[in-house]
């Protein structure tokens, strides 16, 4: 099927673009860029690639205060960090649930890789599965000691300048 649009509905949808590009802080080089590459017939998939992860950096950049959550009042990361420490940290009832299931998601998904492993080296499955098994614990336990001691220091620092 050929979608084939005026040029008055082409102008409109560039025009809405545009200005949603700029309401999002992305530089009018990048704008201009960007339709330059889409009018070009010669342009490859690796220019749209470029000047799309371009303007999506523009767009995420940390100091951009549409997406800045250090600025922002309710300091929304804060309030997540809270309950990841809460959900992996402590043995809190709030996430009890979720941590049975993760233990349950756990033992579902070790005879998977197991299978794919032993597949890709020829072997059994039953020889990669403690092999996996400690591998993901060990990835897990390293991950979740290094992020509850990381913020158990940042939260007593915090506590202490203030």
């Amino acid at each position: 099927m050929d979608l084939i649009m005026s040029n008055e509905e082409y102008e409109s949808i560039k025009t809405f673009i545009s200005n949603k590009l700029e309401e999002a802080n992305v530089s009018k080089i990048y704008i201009n860029e960007l339709f330059e590459t889409y009018n070009n017939p010669n342009s490859s998939i690796n220019d749209y690639n470029s000047i799309e992860l371009r303007i999506s950096k523009n767009i995420f950049n940390i100091n951009n205060t549409n997406f800045n959550y250090e600025k922002s009042n309710n300091k929304i990361n804060e309030f997540i960090k809270n309950e990841i420490n809460n959900l992996i940290c402590t043995k809190s009832i709030e996430y009890r649930q979720e941590r049975i299931n993760f233990i349950q998601f756990f033992d579902k998904v070790v005879p998977i890789i197991s299978a794919a492993v032993a597949a890709k080296f020829g072997t059994t499955s039953s020889l990669c599965t403690g092999l996996v098994s400690l591998l993901l614990v060990s990835v897990f336990k390293v991950g979740r000691n290094a992020w509850c001691r990381y913020y158990g220091d940042n939260s007593k620092a915090k506590d202490a300048e203030k």
